[in-house]
């Protein structure tokens, strides 16, 4: 998991705050480099740009 944004030439991750469930991602991004920002997920919608969402 922590492979595929480094391979793609991201530099910095926005994850939403939702949970304990994303400590350890977080935890493994930020060990392999990674700028990991976390994003209240009501703020992370109104982001303009590409989504991978439908909505």
């Amino acid at each position: 998991m922590a492979d595929w944004p480094m391979d793609s030439g991201a530099t910095s991750i926005a994850m939403e705050s939702t949970g304990v469930y994303r400590i350890p991602a977080f935890q493994i991004l930020e060990a392999r480099g990674s700028e990991v920002i976390l994003a209240n997920a009501r703020y992370a919608r109104n982001v303009l740009g590409r989504k991978t969402d439908v909505l």
